[in-house]
């Protein structure tokens, strides 16, 4: 009888490791609610003490999911980012928002580039893959918090805007670039325009194919809509629309966010046809709901998993610690910059409560440990200046944006507050980006 209750002990402690994953995130939740600590500090903790350093988890059987688990996150990010792309949003809040983060991304693409093949000697390739991954504000983590504090409705909307533009942004870049190494194409100036023509190539295929499937799906959610498990038939149906656009040479997660922006805005977009094509709103409001309650599990699940990766060798390395600290420089200079030209029009309480917005997520952790996946030379270094880039930025926006809700609070009770100030957005939960 002993023997057979031996292979269930694994197993009981899988179970047991879950499930304190699951209530560590939940509660971890309500501390960011309540207190702006980010959970990502106590994840990446938790995924350390399973894996590397007690061995519950083997770095073999880690590794071994770590194809199907990025790549169905990966997925997933894109899903939620283009559902919480309002249209409506994007028209009013555009122009500054779309170019504050063009200037961000691409400004902390550069400079990374530059300052690591020129100044530390990293192959151009690892440089420029590094800065796809973190060159930007990727996360709506701590802006729940901040926002009940005190933020106007247009901050707000901005910033939502921004980190989804964000996040498709990063991951499009990074899917490119990764495929140029993959295929071993040199980055010279006579590769490039091989490059950017697969890239829009990729890119046209998997609009067309995301504004297709999403035609096809608004009917017959129209149809279905009062169907049971029509959330989980929606996830199949995004799967289905990844791999035909994967298939035929397009971008699989350039027609899942198409798809997903498409059905959460057709009304606007093909006004015409919304009688027809429009998804009720009680059958949107019960997809959006369980899509943030898969993008809480993921983003629970992926910040241990990020921590399992790790190597203990790597947190006793200055060379680690010295490039984070230069790589978080470069992105709180790009931050500046962008902030101050792409907002100069508004107050400058606005601007440094934008500027302060820039806590990176769930995004780079998917895409760096991407890297592992395809063996990527340096790989392990990027996982670890990305996991301590992501605490860091994380640190900055809770500190600097608690100090600047003091002082707009401050103003408000001495009868001066800052121009443009309306009641909090509701509160809404943290998408996966």
């Amino acid at each position: 009888m002993k023997r057979m209750h031996r292979p269930m002990i694994p197993v009981l402690l899988a179970f047991a490791a879950v499930a304190a994953i699951i209530f560590i995130g939940f509660f971890a939740n309500m501390l960011l609610k309540r207190a702006g600590i980010p959970e990502v500090f106590f994840l990446v903790i938790v995924g350390v003490l399973l894996g590397p350093i007690s061995g519950l988890f083997p770095e073999s059987m880690v590794r071994a999911l770590l194809p199907y688990f990025s790549q169905f996150t990966l997925a997933m990010i894109l899903f939620n980012v283009g559902l919480e792309l309002d249209m409506s949003s994007l028209l009013k809040e555009g122009p500054r928002t779309v170019a504050r983060t063009v200037i961000y991304v691409f400004l902390s693409i550069s400079i990374i580039l530059f300052l690591f093949t020129h100044f530390l000697g990293w192959p151009l390739y690892q440089s420029l893959l590094l800065g796809s991954i973190i060159g930007g504000e990727t996360t709506m983590t701590v802006v729940p918090y901040v926002a009940r504090e005190l933020s106007s409705r247009k901050v707000y909307a901005s910033l939502s805007v921004e980190a989804a533009l964000n996040s498709a942004i990063l991951i499009i870049v990074f899917t490119t670039v990764l495929s140029s190494f993959r295929a071993a194409i040199p980055l010279t100036m006579s590769t490039v325009s091989t490059i950017a023509s697969g890239f829009f190539s990729q890119l046209s295929i998997g609009i067309v194919i995301g504004i297709v499937s999403a035609a096809i799906w608004v009917k017959l959610v129209r149809i279905f809509s009062g169907a049971d498990y029509l959330y989980i038939a929606t996830i199949g149906f995004m799967l289905v629309t990844y791999v035909v656009a994967s298939v035929v040479g397009g971008s699989g997660v350039i027609a899942v966010l198409t798809l997903a922006f498409t059905m959460s805005n057709i009304r606007l977009i093909a006004d015409p046809l919304a009688i027809y094509l429009s998804i009720p709103p009680d059958v949107k409001q019960y997809i959006t709901n369980f899509q943030d309650e898969i993008s809480f599990f993921l983003r629970t699940f992926f910040y241990v998993f990020l921590g399992l990766v790790l190597e203990i060798r790597s947190f006793l390395s200055p060379e680690i610690y010295v490039m984070s600290l230069m790589t978080l420089g470069v992105l709180i200079l790009a931050r500046f910059v962008a902030t101050w030209t792409a907002n100069a029009p508004e107050s400058r309480d606005d601007k440094v409560f934008v500027f302060t917005m820039m806590a990176q997520g769930l995004t780079p952790a998917v895409l760096a440990t991407t890297l592992l996946q395809y063996n990527v030379p340096m790989s392990q270094e990027i996982v670890m200046i990305v996991t301590f880039i992501i605490i860091f930025t994380n640190i900055i926006t809770v500190v600097g944006a608690r100090r600047q809700v003091s002082r707009l609070l401050g103003r408000l009770s001495s009868g001066g507050g800052p121009s443009g100030a309306q009641p909090p957005p509701e509160e809404r939960r943290d998408g996966a980006a």
